[in-house]
Parts: C-alpha cells; structure tokens; sequence
C-alpha cells in the first residue's frame, strides 16, 4: 500500500471512530445559559448591526471576542438560529482538528503510529466534549485556525 492511501485509509478510520462517537450531537437543542444567551445576541443585536461584532465587548465586560460572536453569528444566519447547525459546525471542526494532529504529528515525527495515537487520543479525549457539545462555544473553530497555523509553518520549514 503506498503512502498516500495508508495515510487516507487511517484518517478515514480516526475520523469514522470520532464521528461516531458524537453522531447524536447534531440532534441536541441547545442546553446552556450561553446558548441561550449568546443566540438571543445573534438574533436581535447583531443580525441587526453586524457591526457591533466588531466594535464591542463580550457582554460589556473587558473581553473583546470578534471572532467568537462573527462565527456564531454566522452560523445564526445560516441556520436560521437551528441548534444542529452549532453542533454541526463543532464537529466538523473537531473533525478537522484530528486530521490536522494527524499531520503536525507527522511532520514531526514522520510515524504513521504516534501521528494515528495522537489523533485519536485528540478526537476521543473526554475534555475535548465540553467544546464540542456546546453549541455556542467556538473553541473548536479557533484550535482549526491556530492548527491550520502550526501545519503551515512547519511545511514551510520542509526543504525544497
């Protein structure tokens, strides 16, 4: 088996045993006071003034959250404030994070084995659930983008 197909058939596999392990997610309602809360911002403050995602802080406090409120935001309009779609789009980001620990393990580390433990020990730990399953939390896009990041600049450090 060549490489390339080795590697496909063990992400396909990672990513099938996280999948199924949050397959009821999707179907969850929302079930937090952040959910709740952070929604209600979405639907009657900023679908209102987009702009205040960016012009104010997390709930007049000195935290300042652009992208936590862009993402739900978005999110909001397009799944008209449905809970499936901020679970969805957690794990789909989750997902995306085991395939990116895949890969920086690999470049590191070029073993098919500590890459495949790695993910699997990402995609499967407990703690990751909390960030997974809350609908509203945006953890899990942002470890994308800081992933994404570390990926990027390690291929840049591969030779030729």
């Amino acid at each position: 088996m060549n490489q390339s197909l080795k590697h496909v058939t063990i992400l396909a596999a990672l990513l099938m045993a996280t999948g199924l392990t949050y397959w009821r997610l999707p179907s969850a309602y929302f079930c937090a006071y952040d959910d709740f809360v952070e929604v209600h911002r979405a639907a009657f403050e900023d679908t209102r003034d987009p702009a205040r995602v960016f012009t104010t802080t997390h709930f007049s406090s000195y935290k300042y959250r652009p992208l936590n409120r862009g993402i739900n935001l978005l999110t909001y309009w397009a799944g008209t404030g449905q809970p499936s779609y901020f679970r969805t789009r957690n794990l789909v980001s989750h997902l995306l994070n085991v395939v990116l620990v895949y890969l920086i393990a690999w470049l590191l580390f070029r073993s098919v084995s500590i890459s495949s433990v790695a993910a699997l020990l990402f995609g499967l730990h407990p703690l990751a659930n909390q960030a997974v399953a809350g609908a509203v939390m945006t953890n899990t896009a942002a470890h994308s983008m800081f992933l994404i990041a570390l990926a990027a600049f390690l291929l840049s450090l591969k030779p030729g």
